[in-house]
């Protein structure tokens, strides 16, 4: 993932302070949604996950499609955020 060693790779992501409660499902679109990492459409009939969660007593969703998911989760965890990851990286927001 663009020439980063393993020590890169390590983001602060993995010391976030753990959900008071985290769902992830997967779900198929019945309508147009936005992926929350990287802002492309995630159209009618297509699979992708629906995330709830609580820290600090926020609660917050997340619509994640595919592609990123995987992503996050082979780099970053599941309680963490690709597009923060990825601005904490490079310094850069890519959406």
């Amino acid at each position: 993932m663009w020439g980063l060693t393993m020590e890169a790779r390590a983001c602060s992501c993995q010391d976030f302070v753990q959900p008071e409660f985290f769902n992830e499902v997967e779900r198929r679109a019945r309508k147009e949604h936005r992926c929350t990492e990287c802002g492309q459409p995630i159209v009618a009939g297509e699979q992708y996950f629906y995330t709830s969660a609580k820290w600090d007593g926020v609660v917050c969703s997340v619509k994640t499609c595919k592609p990123c998911a995987q992503i996050r989760d082979d780099y970053c965890g599941p309680y963490s955020s690709l597009r923060e990851y990825i601005i904490e990286l490079l310094g850069v927001d890519l959406v």
